[in-house]
């Protein structure tokens, strides 16, 4: 199945989660969320049903007070947007036709993905840190109030110290590659556009994708993400 569809479009959090990780999501609709009521039986029952999903998304993710919060701020993030930010939605005015979407929509929906992204990736923060501790401190080098995070422990490995992030040439390079790729060439699924082409065209491609990553991928083994939870 389709597991992202590009969730940083989402103009909310509940729009969000029907984009990033489908099938996970999927599974907490159906046999969380439905069965405790979902939303057919009054906004009460739904905002408890959501928290519900996200504080038990969270304790999935790690039994600890970071994933917690993380799932609880994602829940009050999506109550948020379904019961205050939703109803602001005529502000935006007409939605338009397809090919005529007037300026003022325009804005109105680029101020919601903007806002969407934002906070999603603020509660990130949770996610990453070892303690609400760390988490405090990063807020406060993000917003200028405290010196910094030196050698923090992180969640990858086994607490080992993560470094601070050096972004050089090239991460902006590819990440600008893959942009111009995305807006006007990939308009579906990567392995639908690649079965387009020849046999000996597609092998081209992916032996320079293999390159790719054996060049860029760096020689530090990475473990998959969800070994450490």
């Amino acid at each position: 199945m389709d597991n992202f569809n590009k969730p940083f479009v989402a103009k909310s959090i509940p729009e969000f989660w029907q984009r990033w990780h489908i099938s996970l999501s999927t599974w907490f609709r159906d046999y969380i969320f439905i069965p405790v009521g979902g939303n057919r039986r009054g906004p009460f029952v739904l905002a408890m049903a959501a928290m519900l999903v996200f504080f038990t998304s969270g304790l999935w993710h790690g039994a600890n007070t970071t994933m917690i919060v993380f799932g609880i701020s994602q829940g009050v993030l999506y109550i948020f947007d379904r019961f205050v930010f939703k109803p602001l939605d005529f502000i935006g005015g007409d939605k338009g036709t397809e090919h005529h979407v007037p300026l003022r929509r325009v804005i109105w929906d680029g101020f919601r993905q903007l806002k969407t992204g934002f906070f999603f990736m603020m509660t990130l923060v949770y996610f990453r840190s070892g303690s609400i501790q760390q988490a405090g401190e990063v807020f406060g080098k993000l917003w200028g109030t405290e010196k910094g995070v030196e050698n923090t422990a992180g969640r990858l490995g086994n607490n080992a110290l993560v470094p601070t992030l050096h972004v050089g040439t090239v991460i902006p390079l590819l990440l600008l590659l893959f942009l111009i790729l995305d807006l006007f060439v990939m308009r579906v699924r990567v392995d639908i556009w690649l079965g387009k082409f020849v046999w000996w065209q597609r092998w081209i491609m992916y032996i320079l994708m293999l390159l790719a990553i054996l060049m860029f991928g760096g020689a530090i083994n990475h473990p998959f993400v969800y070994f450490q939870f």
